[in-house]
């Protein structure tokens, strides 16, 4: 019987790549190989998951790809989870024009690991959305690294649902149009911990 679970731990990157007891490679050569266009839509989600983990103090744990939500923040209150949505002007692809930003906001089924199946309910996981807009608009300065060139968008889960119950997308503009005030890196943990406050449970 196979067990349930491979433990996970942080590699350092120095980790080598073998061929008979030969070194090939690093796991920092592959890292660079694999993960280095951090302008790409795939990368670019993974970096605004991270960073909004940096802020709330979550590196510690592994990222897992199949959670029900992004981050877990806890709390004496209690657990909360945070779904993090990214957008950009630019992309690492030849573009005419700025892409239209926009934050999917989908209802899904949660995939629980206990059983190996998804939950039969459909609805949005989280308590609370970070929506972070990578906003330079300057190919020469562009830099994802720089967190200055980032914009976020803390946004309730219930006033989500209450606005836009079965919509998939939603767009900047909807969220201007909610009152929802964008903020900045070393504003973002206060910013989410009011929101959580208030959905204490």
């Amino acid at each position: 019987m196979l067990h349930s679970n491979i433990p996970q731990k942080k590699l350092t990157g120095e980790e080598t790549l073998l061929s008979d007891s030969r070194q090939i490679s690093s796991v920092l050569d592959y890292w660079r190989w694999a993960h280095s266009d951090i302008l790409d839509n795939t990368e670019r989600g993974i970096l605004a998951e991270y960073i909004v983990a940096c802020a709330l103090g979550l590196t510690d744990k592994n990222r897992t790809e199949w959670d029900k939500y992004d981050l877990t923040y806890s709390d004496s209150s209690g657990e909360f989870g945070i779904e993090v949505k990214c957008s950009s002007y630019l992309q690492s692809w030849v573009q005419d024009s700025y892409s239209a930003v926009s934050f999917g906001i989908r209802q899904t089924r949660a995939w629980d690991p206990v059983t190996r199946k998804y939950n039969s309910d459909i609805r949005r996981q989280s308590d609370l959305y970070v929506f972070c807009l990578f906003s330079c608009k300057d190919i020469d300065k562009i830099n994802p690294l720089d967190l200055s060139q980032w914009e976020f968008y803390v946004v309730p889960t219930s006033l989500l649902n209450l606005k836009y119950d079965a919509q998939k997308r939603i767009s900047l503009k909807a969220l201007e149009s909610m009152g929802i005030e964008k903020t900045n890196y070393p504003e973002l943990k206060d910013v989410i911990l009011q929101h959580l406050k208030r959905e204490e449970k």
